[in-house]
């Protein structure tokens, strides 16, 4: 696999440090602990989260949360590769820690890797009835979230976020990152049913729009095919996606 591409981290002092990092240098596998994609303040308003807090003009941002067989994981970063896309993936932490080798692989391709919560826990009900709990689930593995301030997408319908679940994750720096656009590729659609909701929406979705978050899982069955189909239809829209290289 291919190092990563220069990244940030040197620039942010004790936040993550690399040592020995220079604005010249790449990082490897052995620095994937401290790599750093986004560096903006944490913002868990309800506008921001639903774009991962990031800037206007960047792009289509997709997403895969949950987890996979190897085959589907290796088959949706097969598809990103090809199209130099960058993803960010919401693994949850009891599948992560039993695919290591997966999580590497994601970083090295230059992807995000957030948090999803280890058991992928309701935080809104934990946030008022188990504190303790809540915590536990939100903090990551060793070695899984390669993103600062960690990006967590909280699970369930509306990322089961309410206000005081806003107020923890900032506490703890963590921004929240839930969708702007749903594939409901869980429910076993085909690609030309998910294309038509993520262009037109529906009475419970807006349509995708230029700088979106898609909402996707690892474990769909059409995942690989839907990037290919959303890549086509970036290209006639003129809009842009977010680039590994």
């Amino acid at each position: 696999m291919r190092a990563i591409r220069t990244i940030v981290a040197c620039l942010l002092g004790t936040a993550l440090v690399v040592a020995g990092c220079s604005a010249s240098e790449e990082l490897t596998s052995q620095d994937l602990d401290a790599v750093i994609y986004n560096i903006a303040p944490v913002n868990n308003a309800p506008e921001a989260i639903h774009v991962c807090n990031r800037k206007p003009g960047q792009g289509v941002l997709m997403s895969f949360d949950d987890y996979g067989t190897d085959q589907q994981v290796h088959a949706i970063l097969d598809r990103l590769r090809f199209h130099h896309m960058r993803a960010v993936f919401f693994p949850t932490g009891a599948w992560a820690e039993q695919h290591l080798d997966l999580i590497d692989q994601m970083k090295m391709e230059g992807h995000m890797v957030g948090n999803h919560t280890y058991t992928h826990a309701d935080l809104g009900e934990l946030s008022v009835r188990n504190e303790a709990q809540f915590y536990s689930e939100i903090y990551p593995l060793k070695g899984v979230a390669n993103t600062f301030p960690m990006l967590l997408r909280p699970p369930f319908e509306a990322g089961a976020y309410d206000a005081i679940v806003g107020e923890r994750l900032t506490d703890n720096n963590a921004q929240g990152c839930t969708w702007t656009a749903d594939t409901r590729d869980w429910r076993g659609g085909g690609v030309e049913q998910i294309m038509g909701l993520l262009m037109h929406g529906d009475m419970n979705a807006a349509p995708l729009g230029p700088d979106g978050v898609i909402l996707s899982h690892m474990h769909a069955q059409h995942t690989p095919a839907v990037i290919d189909a959303v890549v086509q239809y970036l290209s006639e829209k003129g809009w842009a996606y977010e680039r590994t290289a």
